[in-house]
């Protein structure tokens, strides 16, 4: 016989029966190692053991510490707190602390060192993952959203989002995990994100309950019929969703445009040209704000209008050149007739782009591409904002539509052909440049009303391939039965006008059943039915139309149901259909916080600090990605939980020089600041 906890937890270096073991059964022999110090500590810690954290009241887990020493712990995490948001090495904590100390801050003489600021992260970054699991344990259903790009260490990384409802009501998008994948396949990927859900947010095989959607990139790994990401997801969780991200789909849109109308295609060549000669030279850039300056034109630096990046960027770039124009035009003149002795290549490519940008049809194309890309580029934003729903796809894919019809209408056209376009003497200008006209073709002349007119046939062809393409590229998503289902149910513009002399009035009857017959098993845990769906629905109808005749102005889609559910959130009367609502709010439409994850990952994770592993970096990122400011920030939380963990080393060294020899290099997380 022995005693467990004294076993495990009495490390005073006394030996006694009850550690090494007895057969002994006397009574008393019991009862005086129950009452003995050693015994009464570690039954303490052994209880407490079984406590779990959360249940622990924070008073009693800090009150021995001092006010004094609690007051520079919690110090010593808002400076760890400054360094993460901000992407600081860990190596610039311990001089941070100098420098407090030296403004007269109390931040003792402990932990002055980069190991600890990793450990202090790594504790802050738990405390918001708390939180998060937390928040996530409130909302009905969820929606996980991934991406994989390569970091600066050459590994495929793999960034995993999760989308659900604060409070159970409001749409929210948070940072879960940067998962490393030996492969970038559909397996490793598939294992990242249920490892995301199961083991990082503590969902256990619940997940398969609460997951109702997953959204991707459109890649073949993550879409595909056969064997993608979202096929396995959906072989363990039967109901899932997968979606194709709008934002992506949008710009193989404008893609699919391009390989239609080559003369778009040679436009956005030249702006990569135009790029690439300021960008890669010092003295070209120099030279193009000099003319600027003489022509007192503040110039833009020309952007890349190509690659992986946004329609605004392609806008972006079309700004640049256009308000650049005329000293754009001075300086590729210059260079040609004046080029340096020794710049023969750098005349060239200059009279290239000259004759490339002075010709009237690229002008009138500029002005066309002014108005077109300003509309693509507004719908590409939407589709990036978080609180964009599946409402805002379908209405602003209808509004596109419509004007580019109106767009592409001869007298629309001319009228922006016609904007800063002059002819004087038989020679076209746009802000005071002499443009070229282009070589006669097919017998006709090549002058302003000829450029016209070809021009004019390349933005109506641009313009019907636009809308072909929207179609097609966002058809299989709006048509979706669900998702069709789902706006005819809970969009107001959808419902009928009319329907007050109809006392069997079973609109959306059919839409309901739709929802929960597809969604049947995860609603049917929450002891969610069908009959009470549509007894609440046909109420729900009524209190909707009253409230909506009332309101000065049609308000959107989630700011009404989220309105609505909060005042009826203590009322059970629509608990059912209220389930079937939540789903619809946490559909997502897009994965730019998947790529804005990325740009965060690039921007701590550089050629300096390339060996800064996910589980560091994943803790990097939680802090910078979260809403919390320095001001907003409550140390204590992070300070309670280090403190539970016992992670308690003081003096330990900062990181010296590194050998590699015989070591296990995921033991060093943020060996990057040598």
């Amino acid at each position: 016989m022995w005693c467990e906890a004294c076993r495990k937890y009495n490390k005073s270096g006394k030996k006694n029966a009850f550690i090494t073991g007895t057969t002994s059964m006397r009574l008393k022999v019991i009862e005086s190692h129950e009452k003995s110090p050693g015994h009464v500590s570690a039954m303490n810690r052994f209880d407490m053991e079984r406590v779990p954290i959360q249940e622990r009241p924070m008073e009693k887990v800090v009150q021995k510490m001092e006010e004094k020493k609690l007051q520079q712990m919690i110090n010593l995490f808002r400076t760890a707190f400054y360094v993460a948001k901000q992407g600081r090495p860990y190596t610039d904590f311990p001089e941070l602390l100098r420098l407090q100390k030296c403004n007269g801050l109390d931040v003792g003489t402990a932990y002055w060192n980069d190991k600890e600021a990793r450990i202090f992260v790594d504790y802050i970054s738990l405390g918001m993952k708390k939180e998060l699991r937390s928040s996530l344990q409130e909302s009905d259903f969820v929606a996980v959203l991934a991406d994989g790009s390569s970091d600066a260490g050459n590994i495929e990384e793999e960034v995993i989002q999760i989308r659900y409802l604060k409070d159970n009501i409001e749409p929210t998008t948070a940072f879960v995990a940067l998962k490393s994948l030996e492969r970038g396949d559909a397996v490793n990927i598939t294992d990242a994100v249920k490892s995301a859900l199961k083991e990082d947010l503590e969902m256990g095989e619940e997940w398969k309950n609460k997951l109702a959607f997953a959204c991707f990139d459109g890649a073949a790994v993550n879409v595909g019929h056969l064997s993608g990401v979202g096929v396995r997801l959906q072989e363990e969780c039967p109901h899932l969703i997968v979606l194709h991200c709008c934002a992506h789909r949008l710009e193989l849109v404008v893609k699919d445009v391009l390989k239609e109308v080559p003369y778009f295609a040679a436009v956005q060549d030249l702006f990569t040209t135009i790029y690439k000669f300021y960008h890669n030279s010092a003295l070209n850039w120099q030279g193009l704000r000099n003319a600027g300056e003489a022509l007192d034109i503040l110039v833009l630096k020309p952007v890349r209008a190509s690659g992986t990046r946004w329609l605004p960027h392609q806008e972006r770039a079309l700004k640049a050149v256009m308000r650049d124009f005329p000293a754009l035009v001075q300086h590729l003149g210059h260079l040609v007739e004046h080029g340096e002795v020794g710049s023969k290549d750098s005349r060239e490519k200059a009279n290239g782009i000259l004759q490339g940008v002075k010709s009237i049809k690229f002008v009138l194309f500029l002005l066309f591409l002014s108005q077109y890309l300003q509309l693509m580029s507004s719908l590409s934003k939407v589709f990036q904002d978080n609180s964009s729903t599946l409402e805002t796809v379908y209405r602003r894919v209808e509004n596109v539509v419509k004007t580019l019809n109106k767009l592409s209408r001869p007298e629309k056209l001319s009228r922006i052909f016609s904007e800063g376009m002059e002819e004087r003497d038989g020679v076209v200008l746009w802000k005071g440049i002499p443009l070229q006209a282009g070589r006669p073709q097919r017998g006709r002349p090549g002058g302003l009303a000829s450029q016209r007119e070809e021009v004019m046939k390349d933005c109506q062809q641009i313009i019907n391939a636009t809308s072909h393409h929207l179609g097609r590229r966002f058809d299989v998503l709006l048509s979706h039965r669900v998702f069709s289902a789902a706006r005819r149910v809970f969009q107001f513009s959808t419902w009928p006008q009319d329907d007050d002399d109809d006392p069997d009035d079973d609109f959306g009857d059919d839409d309901i059943r739709t929802i929960y017959q597809h969604f049947q098993h995860p609603v049917e845990l929450k002891g969610v039915d069908l009959e009470s769906c549509l007894r609440e629905w046909s109420e729900l109808k009524e209190v909707c139309r009253n409230q909506l005749s009332q309101a000065r102005r049609a308000p959107s889609f989630s700011e009404f149901w989220m309105r609505f559910m909060r005042r009826e959130e203590a009322d059970s009367d629509y608990r059912n259909i209220f389930t079937l609502l939540r789903l619809s709010l946490v559909i997502p439409i897009h994965t730019a916080q998947c790529e804005r994850s990325f740009s965060l990952m690039n921007r701590i994770k550089t050629d300096w600090r390339a060996r800064l592993e996910s589980n560091s970096l994943t803790s990097l990122m939680t802090i910078s990605l979260s809403p919390q400011s320095l001001d907003t920030f409550d140390p204590l939380p992070a300070v309670t939980l280090w403190w539970e963990g016992g992670r308690r080393r003081p003096n330990t060294t900062p990181y010296g020089p590194r050998r590699c020899q015989n070591r296990d290099v995921s033991s060093s997380e943020s060996e990057e600041e040598q």
